[in-house]
């Protein structure tokens, strides 16, 4: 026994003098106001801690070290107008506050004093931490290895109860952003499920994921997943209270300790003590908390407020900046900062209360005065305030009714929690004199308020313990216990469906089915059964999207599309360059950007002309091939590559190296290609589609579908000679790194591109690029990312509607930049320009442009799309690129076309064939060629007419490229990998695919038969020659 005893004590951690850090980014006062009573009755207990925090101490304290990170971001406090804080709603109060906690983590990562701590060797305990908003400084928990206990200075955030297992049923439980009671309708049940399956996925990507991109930029990139490091959380303080908040179930990881920074009051200066002293008809103190300036309120408002409080002959005492007022009455004082505390303790004549109760051990708040609760004096009469929770609490400790006029956030749903007869909700915006007077009338002078507000008070001190001494019991018992992991409740491993119970139920009701299927139908309904459920339909389907190459116009069309899938339903996961700027329903970002060189407008253009076909080829391969690796070492790529998350389809972009077609093999996923351009000379064979050089031009040659013999000689040379070439540069090298990041088992990625491919999207169309034979799974969705036009720019609009002779637009993409060319091509354009009645809309993103007549107008960045959608363009002169390319034939405009590298040449010579441009090689270019190709394109009215005949073949479809994109990718989500559009030719080999084998046999065939026929004809001669020489012999 006294073996076993050694053993505990020296396994079980002490809660004496215990080293404790507190981390609280956030800098509301508000909120620290709560952290602060705690860490400071922790060191009053003996233990030792340490503060990051906005808020040092302004005196010393022993055990109580300050690491101020004060003036890393601007203040809160009396800073946010009315303005601002009126206009939010529930959605935009989360994004708000995820948005400035957000930049809270970078301001606050950044600082010395976070620095010193991150690079310390100190041990600590325990850290407690704040829950609020984005959570990037939960990395510290890995960089400290200490157990944790989190703080909210709010009822339980949503997004927190998973990660303790705490049931969160939003059929009574409402959401912390909606005004919604815990007795709801259908249909706010309805929306209070919608709104927490939103606000969760919302939190993942918007806070989460970006909180998580932040901590490993600071804190490094091996950082775990930051919710990982939440989950480890021993438990939560909230500060919430059942008889406030509702009763609602809770594990024991989640302790409400609501009012915990309520405290004894202090004193207060003289002339204010005498004021409230001498208010004979009674006090309403008016405050909407630490953050909004009640004095920009509109000054309809303010009048409305100034007058009711003249009409009354209460004394009025208000948080506000008196000097900008428009006036002060007699019967109010102002001030910019009140002591709310003391002041509404202060104003109370507190008595003994009925609601005492004989339970002795318990120490109670104000215990020193010998009364609980207070009940009010008739000179307090009411407290006007916004809701705030903080406040609410403090007016309930004190028993003071209220006048509610909450703002943002939780605080319509706090003055609606309080219980009828408590609080009269005002709303803001229609807030009259008449309103707020019936308002303070109706607390004044109906006694239920007073009385149903002093047994709301009792019930919220009536507690075996305070909130004080709750916090420090479970801080302390943490501590004792090194972690206390048996706190931690099996429900946070579970899956969100097996936590539902909905594998469970979905079991019950397929057998169920399937039994009265089998007595009721018999075999054949039996069999029509079981092959739906085997089906996989379309909705709600998990898709993940992979486009790793940086290029901006390439996203637009993947982004597009990806939008439409999330619009529709669907889960959509995005590896890419660019995340949502604002988060979306259903679409998630791993956000790549700056794991590789910016391309945008970031090449010469000597760059882009110095290189041949195979030349060019080769640098997409090994450039693609280089930023492929850089972004799979990035940490979202590592964390999606690494996760067991289950998708139902990958969408891949097909662009030089393909080193992610790796993911096709180890999700076993059905794989849908997307290519930005027409189809890659390599990718027909994957799914059978032909490809025949004698019609159908290689990508990199500018030929017609027409072609002579030498044209088709060289097509069928360059088609042979770039699938080798790419197998053996491109592939071969590419599945080296496929091995490396995926693993030694995993397929090479020529198989898993022939195995996986469902169906290939291609941006192209038989009216600009020629009908050509596709097999099913090949899909033309030419012009995808075109969208219709938005409002222009003010003064784009202003200077396309005032060009009296049209506009003509210059843009040479995304990548080459203008101001590179050589000096004298430079001037030709300038000089041709100016030689122009037409004005001329140039994308040019050097500073300043050399000859810039005054008929030009530059943009470092323009939108090309409703710049061509304008009835002013009359041209456009453009690079060839595609996409550039496809917007102006849907448009309508001409084109003049100056082909740099790759597929550019060839789209324009398709423009030429179409009669609707012109081409100019940049090395001919001269003032004189240009003005002429610009003249002939706004002269010629049949270049005009072709454009339009032209946009008319492009946009007269049975569907648009989008919802035929959407239809098809559903369809194969739908049939599980849709195998049957698979062609036969695509599991050919080469040889058998071309007929070589029976070509061969057939060759053999004729060459034996002719041998036959030589050898018997030989014979033969033979034999009749032999049979002469015999008789001429005999005859001698």
């Amino acid at each position: 026994m006294r073996t076993l005893t050694i053993l505990l004590l020296a396994i079980c951690c002490t809660s004496q003098a215990a080293r404790i850090l507190g981390i609280f980014p956030y800098n509301s006062h508000s909120h620290f106001n709560m952290y602060e009573v705690l860490m400071k009755e922790l060191v009053s207990r003996g233990h030792h801690v340490t503060l990051l925090s906005h808020f040092p101490q302004k005196t010393k304290h022993t055990n109580y070290i300050d690491l101020s990170v004060n003036g890393s971001l601007p203040a809160v406090t009396n800073n946010v107008s009315m303005e601002l804080i009126s206009s939010l709603n529930s959605v935009t109060s989360f994004f708000d506050i995820i948005g400035d906690t957000l930049n809270m983590c970078e301001k606050v990562l950044q600082h010395p004093n976070t620095k010193k701590l991150t690079s310390s060797k100190e041990e600590y305990d325990l850290i407690l931490i704040e829950v609020f908003g984005a959570e990037c400084f939960f990395g510290l928990l890995h960089k400290i290895k200490a157990p944790s206990v989190s703080l909210t200075s709010s009822v339980m955030l949503p997004w927190a109860n998973a990660r303790f297992g705490n049931p969160d049923n939003p059929a009574y439980i409402p959401n912390y952003f909606l005004p919604l009671t815990y007795r709801m309708t259908f249909s706010q049940r309805l929306i209070n499920t919608m709104f927490k399956v939103w606000l969760g996925a919302m939190f993942y990507y918007y806070s989460d994921y970006r909180s998580q991109q932040i901590a490993r930029r600071y804190l490094g990139e091996e950082l775990p997943g930051l919710s990982d490091l939440a989950r480890n959380s021993s438990l939560i303080l909230v500060n919430s209270h059942f008889s406030i908040n509702q009763p609602r179930p809770l594990v024991p990881g989640v302790v409400e300790v609501g009012g915990l920074h309520i405290k004894s009051p202090g004193k207060i200066e003289e002339g204010l003590e005498k004021f409230l002293n001498e208010s004979k008809h009674g006090l309403i103190y008016f405050s909407l908390g630490s953050m909004v300036r009640s004095e920009t309120m509109s000054a309809t408002t303010l009048e409305a407020i100034l007058d009711a409080f003249s009409e009354l002959p209460q004394n009025f005492l208000w948080k506000v900046d008196g000097d900008l007022l428009p006036r002060l009455p007699s019967n109010v004082r102002v001030g910019k900062w009140l002591s709310q505390l003391e002041i509404l303790a202060k104003t109370l004549h507190l008595i003994r209360s009925p609601y005492t109760l004989t339970l002795k051990s318990r120490p109670l708040l104000h215990s020193e005065l010998g009364f609980i609760p207070p009940l009010a004096h008739p000179n307090t009469l009411a407290f006007i305030t916004h809701g705030g929770l903080m406040g609410l609490q403090e007016a309930l400790y004190f028993g003071v009714p209220m006048v509610g006029i909450p703002l943002f956030s939780d605080q319509e749903l706090n003055i609606q929690n309080l219980s009828p007869k408590v609080a009269v909700s005002l709303d803001y915006k229609t807030l009259t004199k008449a309103s707020l007077l019936q308002a303070l009338n109706t607390v004044i002078n109906d006694q239920s308020y007073r009385e149903n507000t002093r047994r709301l008070s009792a019930l919220f001190r009536d507690r075996p313990m305070t909130a004080l001494d709750t916090a420090v019991f479970w801080v302390e018992y943490v501590i004792r216990h090194c972690g206390a992991p048996h706190l931690r409740t099996a429900a946070v491993d579970l899956a969100w469906y097996q936590y539902l119970l909905i594998d469970v139920i979905a079991f019950v009701l397929v057998v169920a089915l399937a039994l009265i299927l089998i007595m009721v139908y018999r075999e054949f309904y039996v069999f029509m059964f079981i092959s739906f459920a085997l089906l996989t339909h379309g909705q709600s389907a998990n898709i993940l999207g992979v486009f790793e190459f940086n290029g901006k116009s390439h996203f637009l069309m993947f982004e597009r599309l990806m939008k439409s899938l999330a619009e529709r339903g669907h889960e959509v996961h995005v590896l890419s360059h660019f995340p949502q700027k604002k988060p979306l329903p259903n679409y998630f970002d791993f956000d790549v950007s700056g794991s590789v060189p910016n391309v945008l407008d970031n090449l010469t253009i000597e760059t882009v002309r110095k290189r041949n076909t195979i030349g060019a080829l080769n640098f997409i391969w090994t450039v693609t091939r280089a930023r492929c690796e850089a972004v799979k070492k990035h940490p979202n790529a590592q964390k999606l590559m690494n996760a067991n998350q289950k998708y139902d389809l990958l969408i891949m972009e097909l662009f030089g190296s393909e080193c992610f077609i790796g993911l096709a093999d180890k999700l076993k996923t059905p794989l849908v290609t997307i290519v930005t351009s027409v189809g890659m000379p390599w990718i027909s064979q994957r799914i059978g589609n032909p490809d025949n050089p004698a019609y159908v031009p290689n990508f990199f040659i500018p030929y017609g579908n027409k072609m002579s013999f030498v044209e088709r000689f060289w097509n069928t040379l360059y088609y042979i000679v770039i699938n080798i070439s790419n197998h053996y540069y491109n592939e071969i090298p590419t599945n080296e790194l496929s091995k490396r990041y995926f693993g030694n088992d995993v397929s090479p990625i020529w198989k898993i591109a022939n195995k996986n491919t469902s169906l290939i999207l291609v941006n192209s169309h038989f009216s600009i690029n020629g009908a050509r034979p596709t097999v099913p799974g090949f899909i033309e969705v030419g012009g995808l990312h075109i969208h219709e036009p938005n409002p222009l720019p003010k003064d784009i609009q202003k200077f396309l509607d005032e060009s009296e002779h049209g506009v003509v637009y210059f843009s040479l993409g995304s990548i080459v930049q203008v101001q590179t060319f050589s000096p004298e091509k430079l001037k030709a354009l300038m000089d041709a320009f100016g030689a122009l009645p037409e004005r001329v809309l140039m994308k040019y993103t050097g500073d300043t442009l050399p000859g810039q007549p005054s008929n030009v107008m530059t943009g470092k960045w323009l939108p090309q799309q409703d710049i061509l959608s304008h009835p002013k363009t009359r041209l456009f002169i453009s690079h060839g690129g595609l996409m550039g390319t496809l917007e102006a034939v849907y448009a309508g405009v001409p084109i003049v076309g100056i082909p740099l590298f790759a597929d550019q040449e060839l789209n324009i010579k398709r423009c030429v064939l179409q009669g609707f441009a012109v081409r100019i090689l940049y090395d001919d270019m001269t003032k004189e060629s240009f003005l002429s190709a610009i003249r002939t394109l706004l002269d010629d009215p049949r270049y005009a007419a072709n454009a339009k005949k032209t946009s008319f073949q492009f946009r007269d479809r049975p569907h648009t490229a989008l919802e035929t994109a959407v239809y098809w990718i559903e369809y194969v989500i739908r049939h599980r990998g849709a195998p049957h559009l698979r062609s036969a030719g695509a599991d050919l080999p080469t040889y058998q695919y071309l007929l070589l084998d029976v070509i061969s046999a057939l060759v053999l065939g004729v060459v034996f038969f002719l041998y036959l026929t030589y050898i018997v004809i030989r014979s033969v001669l033979r034999l009749l020659l032999g049979r002469k020489k015999r008789n001429k012999s005999k005859r001698q």
